[in-house]
């Protein structure tokens, strides 16, 4: 999300897998998923969720899916 760290900056993102094992989260100081399991290796192909906590008073919890493909 473009400026997110801008506008939100008490922001988190959590990646997760199907499974429910965390694979990356992120906050202002690191806001973009690179599509590494936790800056080890290569994710692969598939479904993923994530997690936008804005962290802002009028602001619920965003979540969803993502499709990654190398």
């Amino acid at each position: 999300i473009p400026n997110i760290e801008k506008i939100f900056p008490e922001f988190t993102l959590e990646i997760k897998n199907r499974y429910g094992r965390s694979m990356f989260i992120g906050n202002k100081e690191n806001p973009a998923w690179n599509g590494t399991v936790n800056n080890a290796g290569i994710a692969p192909n598939g479904v993923y969720f994530y997690i936008i906590n804005y962290n802002k008073e009028g602001f619920d919890a965003v979540q969803g899916r993502l499709y990654l493909n190398k």
